[in-house]
């Protein structure tokens, strides 16, 4: 009975860029003037089609947290090229993070 050693690097490697995922979205909430909690600024977190590339992850956590966006999307990819983590990271992020509304749209 051993153990597959790429499948626990490739696990603690997920593990390990959701928590620096997540540690960013703190540090933008903290650095970001207005007030808004952790829990307010997750709440609040959606996809945005301004400025998007791909699927509006990355352009909604700049819009919403101190982090802009291009730094965000610098994070995924060194996540993506260097833990592999970025992409599944990005991927569930895309699923259930709701669209932005727009102005005025009652929901």
């Amino acid at each position: 009975m051993g153990f597959d050693l790429q499948a626990i690097l490739s696990f603690v490697a997920s593990f390990l860029s959701l928590i620096v995922v997540l540690t960013l979205i703190l540090v933008g909430v903290r650095s970001q003037p207005g007030g808004k909690n952790f829990t307010e600024v997750l709440r609040s977190l959606a996809k945005t089609p301004v400025g998007s590339k791909v699927g509006g992850v990355c352009a909604g956590l700049g819009k919403h947290t101190a982090i802009p966006t291009w730094m965000w999307r610098f994070v995924f990819l060194t996540l993506l090229f260097f833990f592999g983590g970025g992409f599944l990271i990005y991927i569930i992020l895309w699923i259930s993070l709701p669209n932005e509304r727009a102005e005025g749209e009652n929901g």
